[in-house]
């Protein structure tokens, strides 16, 4: 995915009705402060002043050791302290990370139906409050940063109700807030949804985590136009909900770890190389662009890859193990792989 690090003109939505105004900036927040979840923006060492803008994109990458929310969360954080949050507290930037990994949850949670609007009212507030609150006391700000076990914002030495499950708004002694307010109907979000960009779609609803899939091997033709093909597992899913595959990789030009996505519904049939049954099969090529272009040349040979499902609920599969090709042998009567 490409990175995100620039601050996007927020996405204007109708004042249709009065009941929607409450819900309006929450959904604003998530989908404008927490693009790099689903686009790109973690680097690994800060870049030098002089570095174009270009340079400090492709220098941001995810981490390759963490996994999970830790990886999410370090990513946002890269995402703070060398894009849109220069300058602010080490303390103040951690929390951020975390909150916006929860305004995108919680927002996946919301159009795929699984929360009422109520309630995703109330985690928004919850979190926006709490960071009204730690600007006013950095002292708290760094306690919570370091010792908040249940991610609740309270700090471990006030929480009275430890555990407490993942996007819950609570009170300020870290138990439930169950006063939640009716929010708009659901459709009334789906439908504004719609107007800003944001991919709606019923079959998420209740759609399961997808399987980690396998990555089966990267080929090459012995005729350069024709691309190369990439194989991965399908997933045994049966929702319907959209699956998007990510694919980390790494080339023999040197370069740091890339990253390809592709939606299931680009698996492609080829005339010379058929996948085996039960995978997806990609097709790269130099006219795509960025790594995807980069990865599709016959000039460089594939290292290693990974692959990870997400689909358009926000839920997705752990990172599979990078692939070896020393465990995959050539496919009788086609091209030897991309090795």
């Amino acid at each position: 995915m490409a990175p995100f690090c620039t601050n996007r003109d927020r996405p204007s939505i109708p004042r249709s009705a009065a009941r929607q105004k409450n819900i309006r900036p929450a959904i604003r927040r998530s989908l404008t402060s927490n693009s790099g979840q689903l686009e790109r923006c973690p680097t690994r060492a800060p870049l030098p002043p002089t570095s174009d803008f270009r340079h400090g994109l492709l220098g941001i990458q995810p981490s390759d050791v963490l996994t999970g929310n830790a990886r999410e969360i370090q990513y946002q954080q890269d995402i703070l302290r060398y894009c849109t949050g220069v300058g602010i507290s080490t303390c103040e930037t951690t929390i951020r990370a975390r909150m916006n990994v929860d305004y995108f949850m919680a927002a996946a949670r919301l159009f795929s139906n699984r929360v009422s609007t109520g309630t995703y009212i109330q985690v928004v507030r919850d979190r926006t409050n709490k960071l009204r609150s730690f600007r006013q006391n950095p002292t708290l700000a760094c306690e919570v940063a370091a010792h908040d076990l249940d991610g609740d914002y309270v700090p471990d030495r006030l929480d009275v109700c430890p555990n407490t499950p993942p996007l819950t708004p609570v009170l300020a002694n870290g138990c439930t807030n169950t006063q939640i307010a009716a929010g708009p109907s659901i459709t009334e979000v789906q439908k504004n949804a719609k107007r800003i960009g944001v991919n709606v779609d019923p079959r998420c609803k209740g759609a399961p985590v997808p399987a980690v899939p396998v990555p089966l091997g990267a080929f090459r033709s012995t005729d350069p136009t024709r691309g190369k093909a990439l194989w991965v597992s399908r997933d045994p899913g049966t929702s319907g909900c959209p699956l998007y595959y990510e694919l980390e990789f790494y080339i023999t030009d040197g370069s740091s770890l890339r990253t390809a996505v592709f939606p299931a519904s680009q698996n492609i049939g080829l005339s010379w190389i058929k996948p085996p049954a039960g995978a997806l099969q990609f097709k790269i090529q130099t006219s795509d662009s960025g790594d995807r272009a980069a990865w599709a040349s016959y000039a460089v040979f594939t290292k290693t890859f990974r692959v990870r499902a997400f689909n358009f609920s926000g839920q997705r599969s752990a990172w599979s193990d990078f692939f070896s090709f020393g465990r995959e042998d050539c496919v009788a009567g086609q091209p030897c792989q991309d090795q």
